[in-house]
């Protein structure tokens, strides 16, 4: 009995392995094998059977697809967690099944509000009855595939099919598939819309919607951050000079302070038995350092804002004034992550105040990456005022300092969006297709082309989706 128990066992683990995609006995040699892998075992979209077979030559159904491509919208998020309520009829033959009801609408919701196509969900699949069973045709999967992808970056190309004259009802669409290379027709220069699709085709259809899916995980159509050198884990010390051996004990009480002062934060208590290790009053020492003189006040000052709460906000505001008057004595290309202390002091004081102090700042400053991130900053408080030739004017200086490629990709990108968002679409198209010339014969263009073209492609596409939405 024992025995039969463990074959039984042994035979569902078997027989799941096969059925969740792990190694088809009919795929191994098949042109489409990769792709059924990662859909049936990446995705769990698109099962095996119990034979260990996958039937890659067999169609599939008008659920499975739809199954399908929910899955894949699930997968890159474009869902907004919405519940699909029993309100709508169209199809009679699903009405009762909640399951299925809710795996169709989600999609036809999903369409017919977010596409940003003409295709409507009710054209693809007309009549009161939806047929779920029923084998997909390629034309309708490719509706279905081009009403939640993404539109190409040149439009203008017309296509050679044979089978795919101008009067084709959504020619415009079909051909931005295979302008995007999501479709592709076969060796006799045929696309055969109205063969059903195969498991193997499908897959390779989802494979590409997922991945031009990929176009949109990051919105572009916002000012993208610089990378910031310094680890959120670190803590920005300003002013430290190693060199100064009259100042090397006043440093190091800085720091052990600082690194107290977070330590108190994480854990909440110092242990007697690591009492040696730390400060046991951190904030005490930062004042005594102030009053001796201790030449990072920057740091100092930096410190005392966002840890002593007894401060009140007239006290805070003399502590910013009094670092940036500092900041104005000594060389600028001895401070480094001066952007931090200025993010915390424009929650101190007034917008306009703030504004005057980064502008001076920014042009003032000659260390390279303080520029970018200072001028970041104003960018973004610029934007909140709706002061976008301003803006504009900040990144202009920005675009001059000579940076890696990717943060040039970045600047680049930004300026365009403000340009896009000045109502000047076209010469913000005309300057990213300038820039993304000049930036492909960049000696770091080779070790970072796909990060570089992922910034302008997305962006590209995320462009037209907008001005197609409006």
């Amino acid at each position: 009995m024992k025995n039969k128990i463990i074959i039984f066992l042994l035979t569902c683990v078997l027989l799941t392995s096969y059925s969740y995609g792990l190694d088809y006995s009919d795929t191994k040699n098949h042109w489409g094998n990769d792709y059924i892998y990662w859909v049936s075992n990446e995705i769990n979209a698109l099962q095996g059977y119990h034979d260990g077979t996958f039937r890659p030559d067999e169609y599939v159904t008008r659920g499975e697809f739809i199954s399908l491509i929910n899955k894949i919208i699930h997968i890159q998020n474009k869902y907004n967690g919405t519940i699909i309520k029993k309100e709508n009829d169209t199809y009679s033959d699903i009405a009762l099944d909640y399951k299925r009801y809710a795996n169709i609408f989600s999609l036809k919701e999903y369409i017919d509000n977010h596409s940003t196509t003409e295709i409507k969900f009710d054209e693809i699949f007309s009549g009161n009855i939806f047929n779920l069973g029923r084998e997909i045709t390629r034309y309708e999967a490719a509706l279905l595939a081009r009403a939640i992808t993404t539109p190409p970056l040149v439009t203008n190309y017309i296509s050679t099919y044979k089978d795919l004259p101008l009067n084709t009802k959504y020619y415009t669409e079909i051909n931005e598939l295979v302008q995007n290379n999501i479709i592709k027709g076969y060796n006799d220069n045929s696309l055969r819309l109205n063969n059903k699709i195969t498991r193997a085709e499908a897959s390779v259809l989802g494979r590409k919607i997922y991945d031009d899916l990929e176009y949109l995980r990051i919105n572009q159509l916002k000012i993208t951050s610089i990378k910031e050198s310094i680890s959120m884990l670190d803590s920005p010390l300003f002013q430290i000079n190693d060199t100064d051996l009259e100042q090397t004990d006043l440093n190091q009480r800085f720091i052990n302070a600082i690194t107290s002062l977070e330590y108190l934060d994480f854990i909440g208590y110092i242990p007697y038995n690591e009492e040696h290790l730390y400060d046991i009053s951190p904030l005490e020492t930062l004042w005594e350092l102030k009053n001796k003189d201790y030449y990072n006040v920057i740091g100092v000052n930096y410190y005392l804002l966002i840890w002593d709460k007894n401060l009140v906000l007239e006290r805070k505001e003399e502590l910013i004034i009094e670092a940036i008057n500092h900041y104005y004595t000594i060389d600028s290309k001895e401070v480094n992550d001066l952007y931090l202390f200025l993010k915390i002091a424009s929650k101190y004081i007034s917008k306009d105040q703030f504004i005057e102090i980064a502008e001076s700042v920014f042009y003032d400053t000659k260390n390279a990456e303080e520029k970018l991130h200072i001028g970041e900053i104003l960018v973004l408080q610029y934007l909140e005022e709706n002061k976008i030739s301003e803006a504009i004017g900040i990144y202009e200086n920005m675009l001059e300092i000579e940076t890696d490629i990717i943060t040039s990709a970045i600047l680049v990108k930004n300026y365009a969006y403000l340009m896009y968002k000045n109502s000047d679409f076209n010469s913000a198209i005309h300057y990213m297709n300038a820039s993304w010339s000049r930036l492909r014969t960049h000696k770091e263009y080779a070790a970072h082309n796909e990060e570089v073209d992922y910034i302008f492609t997305s962006f590209f596409k995320q462009l037209k989706m907008r001005e197609n939405l409006s």
